[in-house]
């Protein structure tokens, strides 16, 4: 079964030479970087957003607290 998934495949996949997949790993592991700190600074802002929401509710409790004493 995989003998005969693997023969289209062959036919027409090109074959890479060890410069070109160097290349296409090295580009990868560069990319890494910017995506690492574009998931970072979305995750920040989530954080950030989210903490603002939960003291805001917090200070609602108070003051309702603060209120009704």
């Amino acid at each position: 079964m995989i003998e005969t998934l693997k023969a289209p495949i062959q036919r027409h996949w090109p074959r890479l030479k060890l410069r070109s997949i160097l290349l296409l790993t090295f580009l990868a592991v560069a990319a890494l970087p910017g995506f690492g700190a574009l998931f970072l600074r979305v995750y920040e802002n989530t954080l950030v957003r989210q903490t603002e929401a939960e003291l805001v509710a917090q200070g609602a409790a108070m003051a309702a607290v603060a209120a009704v004493d």
